[in-house]
């Protein structure tokens, strides 16, 4: 799967992270709009490289091992 730039930051965020995590931690640390981090873990999410874990009423999200 080809990956722009930002997805590819994205990417190795969630490789190093242990833990899942939502979207609005991502959009905040890489200081962007929620929606840019969301279209690009659905785009994850859609290619099965990475899942959706419901943790309450959150979505976080991990790669898939």
């Amino acid at each position: 799967m080809e990956m722009s730039d930002f997805e590819q930051r994205l990417w190795d965020y969630l490789v190093t992270h242990k833990t899942p995590v939502t979207v609005k931690k991502m959009a905040k640390y890489w200081i962007c709009s929620e929606s840019r981090v969301r279209s690009a873990l659905d785009k994850f999410v859609a290619g099965e490289i990475a899942e959706v874990v419901r943790l309450g009423n959150l979505k976080h999200y991990r790669i898939k091992e």
